[in-house]
This record gives structure tokens, sequence and C-alpha cells, in this order.
């Protein structure tokens, strides 16, 4: 290892601040959000602001499995894609999300079902409780759209679509989150707090729809054009 080696080409740093760029954006999203969420929450008392930073907190560990899923199909994403091996891409995509799908499934059921047991481990206060069996409730079912973003957002970015990576990275936690959670908060109160991120992760899955579809077919046609000229 040595200084001398390290690349003094500017397009390669270009490409490698690039391409993690909707990872940091996310992340510091993630954290804008939750300032505000607080800042919501903190009108309807402490014990709003506890319920929803568990809601979030239960919600955040069960996005991260699927989260961690994507981050496994993205060198397999990376290394077939590089090779022109669009149907290993695209048979890669397709299992690791139906994967999420059923693992993201089972646990939102689970959550949906014993949500009240759930919050009272980590606050048993009754309206701790009360605030938060609603919004956890919401959160499992807005948790069954998230396995196509992030497996669209980790194909984007490992095949070198940026802007599309950025956008798909910054709908859950920024883009659709933040306005959402203001208009439905003046709107309704504190159910708009708690309905906020379950329609936010709706409006994410239809906004990431129609780009993945045409990322797809566009490796499929792409892999059918090849296989003519050969």
């Amino acid at each position: 290892i040595s200084i001398s080696m390290v690349s003094k080409e500017y397009s390669k740093w270009v490409d490698i601040i690039t391409t993690g760029l909707p990872s940091l954006v996310r992340q510091g999203l993630s954290s804008i959000s939750i300032m505000v969420l607080n800042g919501c929450a903190r009108t309807y008392g402490d014990s709003a602001v506890s319920a929803m930073s568990i809601v979030s907190r239960v919600a955040f560990f069960i996005f991260a499995v699927c989260l961690g899923l994507g981050q496994g199909f993205q060198p397999v994403c990376a290394f077939n894609f590089g090779a022109k091996k669009y149907m290993r891409v695209r048979s890669a995509f397709y299992f690791t999300l139906v994967f999420s799908e059923i693992f993201i499934a089972l646990v939102a059921i689970t959550g949906f079902i014993f949500s009240p047991q759930i919050i009272a481990v980590f606050r048993n206060d009754p309206l701790v409780i009360e605030k938060g069996d609603l919004a956890l409730k919401l959160h499992c079912v807005g948790l069954l759209f998230q396995p196509l973003v992030v497996m669209s957002n980790m194909a984007f970015q490992t095949t070198g679509k940026r802007m599309l990576a950025i956008m798909s990275a910054t709908l859950r936690s920024g883009l659709c989150f933040i306005p959402v959670l203001l208009l439905m908060f003046n709107i309704y109160g504190l159910f708009g707090v708690q309905s906020a991120q379950p329609i936010s992760d709706v409006l994410a899955f239809l906004l990431v729809l129609p780009f993945i579809l045409t990322f797809i077919n566009t490796l499929k046609e792409t892999e059918q054009n090849e296989r003519k000229t050969i």
C-alpha cells in the first residue's frame, strides 16, 4: 500500500464519490427526518415522542434487514452487469426482491398482530402503547412496499445510474417523507404523524416502479440484441 498508487485521475474520484453519494444522502436525510418527526410529535407530549421513537426504531430494524439483503445483491449485480451477463442481473434482482418481500411480510404480519406487546417491551406505559399501536400497525403495512424501492436503489447505484440512485435513496426519508409529514401533521394532527411514513413508503414505491421496470426491460432488450449479433 502506497500513497503514490492513489489515482490522480479526476474522473475516478468523481465516480467514487457519486457512486457512494446515494448512501450518504439516504443516511443524512434519515437523521433529518427523525428530527422533524420528533418536532411534530412533541406537540402531543412526551408519550407521543416516545411512541414514535420506539415505532421508528422497530420499523428501521426490519428495514435494515431489507437494506442488508440489498447490499448483498450489489456485488452480484455489479459483477454480472460489468460482464454483460444481464440475465443474471435480472435473476439476482428478482430473487432478492422476492426473498426480501417474503421476509418483510412475515415480520410485518407479526408486528401488526403483536404491536402493543412489542411497544410495551420498550416502554410499558399505557399512553405510549396507545399512541404507538396504530403507528406501528401502519408502519408494518408500509414496509411491504419497501423491498422494491431498496432493490431498485441498489441496482441503480451499482450500474452507474447515479441520478436514479440518488432519487430512489432520498424518497423514503426525504423527498416524500418530510413534505408528507408536515402536510399530514397540519391537517390530521397526531394521526398525520402516525401515518406519514407509511404513506411515504407507498409514494416511494409508485415513483420508483416505472423507472425499475424500464431498467429491467432495457437489460432484457440489450441481452436479446447481443444474442442476435452473436
